[in-house]
């Protein structure tokens, strides 16, 4: 069980988009969705525009991953694919 860092709701780990810190030698890279054998400070957001939204805005990613705000800003196109391709019905 795994908790995202948005609405705070408790679901199984496939349920969540994962992003992940690694730290390789001189910069930090930050992967959405990596495998399993990816390890590194982790966050799970739920996969809704409402969720994504208010991590980026309150800088939940940024805060918990110990991470300048230049690193989350290439992600956000890529979770708005995301939600749109996940999420059904919710979105729009």
């Amino acid at each position: 069980m795994r908790q995202c860092i948005s609405c705070r709701t408790q679901l199984s780990r496939d349920s969540f988009i994962r992003i992940t810190k690694n730290k390789d030698t001189n910069q930090e890279t930050v992967v959405i969705n990596p495998d399993k054998h990816q390890f590194g400070r982790s966050v799970y957001i739920c996969k809704t525009k409402e969720c994504i939204t208010k991590a980026i805005k309150e800088k939940k990613i940024v805060k918990i991953l110990k991470i300048s705000t230049k690193n989350v800003e290439p992600l956000i196109p890529e979770l708005e694919k995301l939600t749109q391709h996940s999420v059904e019905g919710v979105l729009i």
